[in-house]
């Protein structure tokens, strides 16, 4: 029996394994989502590190260390921000619209 899958005409066949992966998503699609939330949390981790060393200096009175130490953790917000949209696309990815 034909469907529709994003407007597109499909056998019931393709309809069967998209909605076996995600509803309503292409498994390559959520690979990508995916990949893209790992790499955003990567890069959170990473920023996290490199603050250490300047958050040990501030934390011993050093007063430049303490404004990169500042700007680590503005970066790192907005990485976090980033990880927590990636999370939720994934999230919503498979819900019907």
């Amino acid at each position: 029996m034909p469907g529709r899958l994003g407007g597109l005409p499909v056998s019931s066949g393709v309809r069967g394994r998209i909605a076996r992966t995600r509803p309503g998503v292409p498994r390559r699609v959520a690979q990508q989502q995916g990949r893209e939330a790992v790499e955003a949390y990567e890069h959170l981790k990473k920023l996290v590190a490199e603050a250490q060393d300047d958050i040990d200096k501030a934390e011993g009175g050093n007063k430049a260390a303490g404004t990169r130490a500042r700007q680590a953790m503005q970066q790192i917000k907005e990485a976090a921000q980033e990880v927590r949209k990636q999370i939720l696309e994934l999230r919503d990815a498979g819900k019907p619209s």
